[in-house]
C-alpha cells in the first residue's frame, strides 16, 4: 500500500512545483533565468541581424522555440540531425564510452553555413566547447565567424561584444559561459 501511495503522489504532483528550481540543462539555476537569457539573445539577434535566418546550437530547446519557424536551427549534437545521429559513438583514450554529448561533426555543422553559432564555452582565450572537440574561437574565426554576444547560466544578461578591443575584460570575472558567434563572411 505504501508503494501505491508514493506512486499516486508522484504521478499527481504538479511538474510546475520544480519549474523555478530546475534548469533542464543540468545547471542549478532557476529556469526563468535560462529562459530570460535566451530571450535576450534572440531579441539581440533579431534586432541586430534581421536578415540572418539560421543558427547552429548545442542546446536546441528554448533558443529554437524562441527563434520561431522562420529560422533554420541546426542541432550540433545529433538529437535532431540524421547525419549526426547516425555517427558512431565516441570513446575516450581508454576505450570507454563517452555518454551524452558525444556525437558531433564540426566540419559538417559549419558546412551548413549557419548564420550564428550558439554554444557553451569554457577556457579563455580559446573559448573551447567542453564536449565538442575542435569547436573553439580559432576554428570559428577561421570559418568566418566573429564573437557577437556573451551570456551566462547565472544571469540573464546578453552582452554585446562586437567590436570590443578589450575582450579580456569580459572574462576576468569568469562569469560568461555561453557565446554567440555571427558569420561575417558569405560562404
Amino acid at each position: 500500500m505504501a508503494v501505491l501511495t508514493v506512486l499516486v503522489v508522484a504521478l499527481f504532483t504538479p511538474v510546475t512545483t520544480f519549474a523555478g528550481y530546475y534548469d533542464f540543462r543540468g545547471m542549478d539555476w532557476p529556469a526563468f533565468r535560462v529562459m530570460q537569457r535566451d530571450l535576450n539573445i534572440v531579441e539581440a539577434i533579431k534586432r541586430d541581424y534581421p536578415d540572418i535566418k539560421s543558427l547552429a546550437a548545442d542546446k536546441l530547446g528554448f533558443i529554437g522555440f524562441l527563434l520561431g519557424p522562420e529560422y533554420r536551427v541546426d542541432d550540433m549534437l545529433g538529437l535532431a540531425d540524421v547525419h549526426l545521429a547516425h555517427l558512431p559513438y565516441k570513446h575516450d583514450a581508454n576505450g570507454r564510452f563517452i555518454h551524452g554529448h558525444a556525437k558531433y561533426d564540426v566540419d559538417y555543422t559549419l558546412s551548413r553555413n549557419p548564420g550564428f553559432v550558439y554554444m557553451i564555452i569554457h577556457t579563455y582565450p580559446n573559448l573551447d566547447h567542453p564536449y565538442i572537440k575542435g569547436l573553439n574561437r580559432k576554428r570559428l574565426e577561421e570559418a568566418g565567424y566573429r564573437l557577437a554576444y556573451l551570456s551566462s547560466s547565472s544571469s540573464y544578461r546578453c552582452v554585446d561584444v562586437r567590436g570590443s578591443a578589450d575582450i579580456d575584460k569580459y572574462f576576468r570575472s569568469n562569469e560568461y559561459n555561453l557565446a554567440v558567434y555571427v558569420r561575417t563572411v558569405n560562404q
